[in-house]
């Protein structure tokens, strides 16, 4: 199979994978143990406890806040940067049966299927997660037949599809 989409992106779309990406990446076990070492620090402080412990909560309890909002500003500036590079918000994917191919003018990409680890499926987008990225598909451009397809493929080449 062969097929070409233009597919059209926005900020909001931009704003939207990235926050689903980083909560699918950053589980509820990370929230869970972040709000332990809280409590633990919370707990010491209240008990009048001044050692190296308790400043050392306190590094990973503020470390464990700053970073996820430091991942979330440099993805979501990565992609305003991708998306005002692209011509009206506009962009080409060619699925074929080897790879899949993204185009704008700002460059191209080509991914074979087999570099696909999944696609996690929203109402609205998908995410196609390869490497420690992914790719933003806005899944209304697309006929069903080719999100049928894009679905198949990464099966086929060992992706999980969520």
């Amino acid at each position: 199979m062969y097929s070409e989409v233009t597919v059209h992106y926005s900020e909001a779309l931009v704003r939207s994978a990235v926050g689903r990406y980083l909560r699918r990446f950053i589980r509820w076990r990370f929230w869970l143990a972040l709000a332990f070492v809280a409590c633990m620090l919370a707990y010491s402080l209240w008990q009048g406890d001044r050692s190296w412990a308790v400043g050392f909560m306190g590094a990973v309890v503020a470390l464990g806040l700053i970073v996820p909002i430091a991942a979330y500003v440099a993805h979501y500036r990565r992609g305003l940067r991708a998306l005002r590079g692209l011509s009206g918000g506009e962009a080409t994917v060619v699925v074929s049966d080897a790879s899949l191919r993204l185009s704008s003018a700002a460059g191209s990409m080509e991914i074979a299927w087999s570099g696909v680890k999944g696609i996690w499926r929203y109402p609205d987008l998908w995410l196609l997660v390869f490497g420690n990225s992914y790719a933003t598909l806005p899944i209304g451009d697309f006929p069903e037949p080719v999100l049928a397809f894009l679905t198949e493929r990464v099966t086929a080449a060992g992706g999980k599809v969520r």
